[in-house]
């Protein structure tokens, strides 16, 4: 697990960039679209969390969540989700929310 979250994604950046190239290249539904503005999450974080996810794990009808462990200030930190359709070109951001509940969702590694 990483302690200083800004440090590993930065440096998971950096590995990404050098492994893989460039950043992976996503569209959002309009659903996505409006979940971004009712649950108050920049746009600039979700392609923050796209480009450079701590953790990609599977998800239903074949999709993946790609996710994110950030603080919010104050001490609290959140689980920021994105579930993604990887079957289109380019990616499909289906919904992203963020969830306290970061136990639930965040997959040991194994």
């Amino acid at each position: 697990m990483c302690e200083n979250t800004e440090y590993c994604v930065k440096i998971y950046k950096s590995l990404k960039k050098a492994l893989w190239g460039k950043p992976v290249k996503f569209k959002l539904t309009d659903h996505t679209e409006k979940e971004l503005e009712q649950r108050q999450i920049p746009r600039k974080l979700l392609e923050e969390v796209m480009s450079a996810p701590q953790q990609i794990v599977p998800e239903y009808s074949g999709r993946r969540a790609y996710q994110s462990k950030l603080d919010f200030g104050g001490g609290r930190v959140f689980l920021v989700r994105a579930i993604v359709d990887e079957s289109t070109e380019p990616f499909t951001v289906v919904t992203v929310y963020r969830t306290s509940k970061v136990d639930k969702y965040w997959r040991a590694e194994s």
